[in-house]
């Protein structure tokens, strides 16, 4: 059996038995209390209208190059009914271990008669009932803030403004800007109308580059067709240049050339292990793009890309993986700024005494926003799209407005 239809199953057994499990103690819960059985029964009505959606989607997923609008909208669903039970189902079944142990150790110590225990056991003292029903409203709160996540957060397009000073910079180069875009996700928007947005909001900051760093779709070439009419609008004086990410090779050979075209046709100047230069009154800014190297795939060749560029000149790496910094720009390429995505800043992070909280954090070294080694710096811009649930929580999406500063040794946030 194929790996992604083993994940599939398991993945619905767990989902089905986190649902059951939940209704089960709700419906304790309101039969306790004598409140209408319509309550529990609406659960149930819910939870089995999203099994089937799980299977419709899963289905999808398995025999279809990528989700229809109806399965998308399926999605945005279960991301808002499931998600939260990733964290509610896990504390119930510690609390509820927590109460079998006490329960068994104190059963175990006390000899009492079924006669003694039988009126305690009917009569619930006023402060348990408060902490129960305490408990159980606060059980909403992650609905509310996943609800959030995908009905809002995910399309509200933020820009992070970041000013970088390089010390080889010409000086006709000062205050050149730059707009980068990542992580567009096209298979997971419901039609162009982010993408509009996201046009909107970078022509309106009138960079003199744009550059877009990979993963345009999910899974599938098609994908492409739901953007491409917005981008055929982008413009700015120097160009609108990208790279390639992981999410753009998981396809055949055959598809993803596709793909490369279907992006070059709307204008865009895809680096492919390329560069480009750019001259203003004899001075040179060198820009290079890769294939995505990182995530167990090597199509990037930074030698290649680079062939024929001068260090004496400033440069530029598109790099969509940003792992790709440590382990072959710091210290042993001259490249000045290296402009990255992927991680997506985990699309989900909580802020707390000015650290921003996030699993991703555990498994990048760096994970958004900038880094600086010596005279080197690299930005992870966070994702203008979503992978996996399409919710953000604490991250928003990003376009990041970058402007070029010449001389001084050190790189500030705007």
């Amino acid at each position: 059996m194929p790996i992604p239809t083993i994940v599939f199953f398991i993945s619905l057994l767990i989902f089905i038995l986190a649902d059951y499990y939940l209704y089960r103690r709700f419906t304790h819960y309101v039969t306790s209390r004598n409140w209408h059985p319509l309550l529990h029964k609406s659960y149930f009505v819910i939870g089995s209208i999203s099994i089937i959606f799980l299977v419709w989607v899963g289905l999808e997923r398995l025999l279809l190059p990528m989700l229809t609008k109806p399965a998308l909208v399926m999605n945005s669903f279960l991301a808002i009914w499931y998600v939260p039970k990733l964290l509610i189902v896990p504390i119930l079944l510690i609390i509820d271990g927590i109460q079998w142990l006490v329960k068994k150790w104190f059963h175990s110590k006390i000899d009492v008669t079924p006669a003694e225990i039988e009126p305690q056991q009917q009569e619930i003292p006023a402060r348990r009932k408060f902490v129960q029903n305490l408990g159980w409203a606060s059980i909403g709160a992650p609905f509310v803030l996943v609800s959030n996540g995908v009905l809002r957060e995910s399309i509200d397009f933020q820009t992070e403004n970041v000013t970088l000073h390089l010390p080889n910079l010409p000086r006709q180069f000062e205050g050149f800007t730059i707009a980068q875009i990542s992580d567009i996700h096209a298979g997971s928007f419901y039609n162009d109308k982010p993408m509009q947005e996201i046009r909107r909001i970078t022509h309106s900051l009138r960079p003199d580059l744009i550059v877009m760093t990979g993963d345009f779709v999910n899974f599938a070439t098609e994908e492409i067709e739901k953007i491409t009419h917005e981008l055929g609008k982008f413009s700015a004086p120097f160009g609108v240049k990208g790279s390639l990410g992981n999410h753009d090779h998981y396809m055949n050979w055959q598809n993803h050339l596709l793909l490369r075209k279907a992006i070059r046709d709307t204008g865009v100047d895809l680096l492919v292990n390329q560069h480009r230069k750019f001259s203003v009154d004899g001075a040179t800014l060198q820009l290079a793009g890769i294939d995505n190297v990182g995530f167990k795939q090597n199509f990037g060749n930074l030698p290649v890309a680079m062939d024929g560029l001068s260090p004496e000149n400033p440069t530029i790496l598109l790099a969509h993986d940003p792992t790709f910094w440590d382990k072959s720009v710091v210290g042993k390429a001259p490249i000045d700024l290296m402009l990255s995505g992927h991680t997506h800043g985990g699309q989900v992070a909580f802020h707390f005494l000015g650290n921003e909280l996030s699993v991703i954090r555990m498994v990048y070294d760096q994970w958004a926003g900038l880094y600086t080694k010596g005279d080197q710096h690299l930005y992870i811009n966070r994702g203008a799209g979503t992978t996996g649930p399409p919710i953000r929580i604490g991250v928003p999406p990003e376009i990041t407005y970058i402007t070029l500063k010449k001389a001084q040794k050190f790189a500030s946030k705007a």
